[in-house]
């Protein structure tokens, strides 16, 4: 995929053409959680407040990937503007380092008292209290896939190619909207099996991205 050079022609064309795929990769997020909560409904009420209480938690660990993303991004960035290879190599694995780091503390303080973050919120049937501690154990012992998905992306958009990551994630979108009634209904995983698809689906852009 040819990156962009901000560096070379005009401003405006090029920030158009290099932000419009960003825009569009996040909506294609939007789209993974409502595609999963469209096929969750039919599972009933339930379902849909374990997934509801459980989520929360997989938005807070947004605010940890982005440490190490905006971080990354910047700094890859400048080093691609001052023409210093090495330095963008390096920010780049430091970027992912630490998001690995992050992830894997997240994913073992959550999995480990699930729980406990659970009961946080009080829920009166224990169905959905189960529903949502393996729904948890789920999204966050596998959060590693979508902080380096999230990491990858922001350094490709700091090279100017903003392109690769839509592309990817509109394929694992597409495999999520063909895998999720498989998963949900045919394996009987439920809302466990909505949330295996989307992190296999997210974890199918990784390598796609990562040799890019």
């Amino acid at each position: 995929m040819k990156k962009l050079n901000l560096l070379e022609g005009r401003i405006v064309p090029l920030l158009i053409k290099l932000t419009l795929p960003i825009i569009g990769t996040s909506f294609l997020e939007m789209a993974y959680a409502l595609i999963d909560m469209l096929w969750i409904g039919k599972l009933g009420a339930s379902s849909i407040a374990a997934v509801g209480v459980a989520g929360m938690f997989s938005w807070l660990s947004q605010g940890l990937a982005m440490i190490a993303t905006q971080g990354g991004q910047v700094k890859t960035g400048h080093s691609l503007g001052a023409g210093n290879q090495d330095a963008t190599t390096d920010y780049a694995s430091t970027a992912i380092q630490l998001g690995i780091i992050f992830a894997l503390l997240f994913s073992f303080c959550t999995v480990v008292f699930s729980s406990f973050f659970i009961g946080l919120f009080g829920l009166s049937s224990q169905a959905t209290i189960n529903q949502a501690i393996n729904y948890l154990r789920i999204t966050c012992g596998l959060i590693i896939f979508n902080f380096l998905n999230i990491i990858m992306t922001g350094i490709l958009n700091a090279s100017g190619d903003s392109q690769t990551p839509f592309q990817c994630n509109s394929v694992g979108l597409l495999l999520n909207i063909v895998l999720d009634p498989f998963f949900i209904f045919v394996c009987d995983l439920g809302v466990v099996g909505a949330k295996t698809c989307h992190s296999i689906s997210s974890s199918f852009c990784i390598p796609i991205i990562y040799e890019t």
